[in-house]
């Protein structure tokens, strides 16, 4: 219906290129590729100098895997408007999505011939080499690149990688360390490479020697990230993730409250920082916790479940009781931690020897949770 809607405001205002739009649109959402490049090539012919539709026109032939006639299109627009860097951009990522990689190169290499200065076009070619399997020239191109800026941190990480794929662990380790050392290059990135090593050093074989060397020298990457970045908080949150995972919890812990100096602000740091209170059994550390957690996040109720753990554990189950209380009346819609609200109502109350109450606070979990 919103088919006939859209031709039928065509035919009769077909000098409205909106209602053109709108129904390319719609041929594009039902999968009608063709019908929309009629669509597209009719804009153009009444408007030919809509830029857009041009690339929109090349996008569809893509799709429909007529990848020669969307480079008609692109050459087309060349000769119109002369050549520009989104043109470029939008032919190679054509080019490399639909699996030509070999014109994807050709249109790189014709570019980087014109203006060889343009790093960010070398760094696509040495990617794409590498993705053909043309590791040498790939490496020659970053080469290139760190020759015409050695301080190019992305670049550096760039080339870890290629190294990495190469299995060539301690020349990756060492552009990387050359990058994480850069403190202008943005933290977040740097997290990013540091939390797929995590996921690589999951995947090596336990216990072998590639993977103990890749957690040390990852050790070492963070450690030269927290000296590059000695005002944030980020890196402690991920070398405490690491220990963690490598249950080193006393340790991990230290980095978490390194992390709240700079973050305090960052609940889930303080979720962490208490979960690692509790595995290591410090029910002192646990209240503490909480209750400066509490007083940044006072409608946060997990936070109120850990003081109330942590009170019962010592002994003082009266305000263990007050607590719980407080938390389990600020939960909204989550069954389970009511049910576990509930459960350690039960269990401080029995501990304090008010078995009525605890009964009581046990079968009320019990119908939240029954099994």
């Amino acid at each position: 219906e919103a088919l006939a809607m859209a031709r039928k405001a065509r035919e009769l205002d077909p000098g409205n290129i909106w209602y053109h739009f709108l129904l390319a649109d719609l041929d594009l959402q039902l999968g009608r590729t063709d019908e929309a490049v009629k669509v597209y090539r009719d804009i153009l012919d009444r408007w030919p100098d809509r830029v857009e539709v041009y690339f929109d026109l090349a996008n569809a032939l893509a799709y429909s895997g007529r990848t020669d006639e969307a480079r008609k299109v692109y050459r087309d627009l060349e000769e119109r408007f002369g050549r520009s860097e989104e043109l470029v951009m939008e032919e190679f990522n054509m080019l490399a999505n639909t699996g030509d990689y070999e014109a994807a190169r050709q249109l790189l290499e014709r570019e980087l011939a014109d203006q060889p200065d343009r790093i960010d076009y070398r760094g696509m070619l040495a990617e794409l080499y590498d993705e053909m399997g043309l590791h040498e020239l790939a490496f020659a191109e970053y080469q290139r690149i760190l020759d015409q800026d050695p301080d190019d941190s992305m670049a550096r990480i760039a080339l870890a990688e290629h190294h990495y794929s190469q299995g060539d662990l301690g020349k990756a380790y060492e552009q990387l360390d050359h990058a994480f050392g850069d403190p202008d290059l943005d933290l977040d990135a740097k997290m990013q490479v540091l939390l797929g090593f995590y996921e690589m050093t999951r995947s090596a074989g336990s216990g072998t020697g590639e993977q103990e060397e890749m957690l040390q020298r990852t050790y070492d990457l963070i450690g030269t990230l927290e000296r590059a970045h000695p005002e944030s908080g980020k890196p402690h949150t991920i070398h405490g993730d690491f220990l963690m995972r490598d249950n080193r919890f006393t340790e991990a812990r230290e980095q978490f409250q390194l992390a709240l100096e700079y973050e305090k602000d960052r609940f889930p740091i303080w979720q962490q920082l208490l979960q690692l209170d509790l595995q290591l059994q410090d029910n002192e550390a646990v209240v503490e916790d909480a209750a400066q957690a509490i007083e940044l996040f006072p409608t946060q109720p997990t936070l109120y479940l850990f003081h109330g753990i942590g009170l019962s554990q010592l002994g003082r189950h009266d305000e263990a009781v007050e607590t719980l209380t407080m938390g389990r009346d600020l939960v909204i819609d989550d069954p389970m931690l009511q049910a576990q609200f509930w459960t350690s109502l039960g269990d401080a109350h029995n501990e304090a020897g008010e078995f009525a109450a605890s009964d009581r606070a046990f079968d009320q979990a019990l119908k939240l949770r029954p099994d």
